[in-house]
């Protein structure tokens, strides 16, 4: 099991098995970026409360993009995640469903 998933199960009883690993495998994705600060794992689980209370069971294109704020700290660093999930050729990206 993904070492970060792991913290996010542990630390977030209430999270879903499959959640946490869409959690875990975007973080790992935008951590592959050239970033002026990488998300670390307290920003992680920053994030997966918030994808909770916002009672997504799911983690669409858009609310990956619309959250990215509570994950990175610069507006540049946001734009590169945003540009990054969204794929530059429209594709899909691994563990985000696109929006309708």
């Amino acid at each position: 099991m993904d070492r970060e998933k792991e913290i996010v199960l542990t630390r977030l009883p209430e999270i879903s098995d499959s959640l946490a690993d869409q959690v875990a495998r975007i973080v790992r994705s935008i951590r592959q970026l050239e970033l002026k600060k990488s998300p670390s794992v307290s920003e992680t689980l920053d994030w997966a409360k918030t994808l909770l209370l916002l009672g997504v069971e799911s983690i669409t294109e858009a609310e990956a993009v619309e959250t990215l704020n509570i994950l990175l700290k610069y507006q540049s660093d946001i734009a590169k995640a945003s540009k990054e999930l969204q794929g530059d050729s429209g594709a899909k990206k691994p563990g985000v469903p696109r929006t309708s």
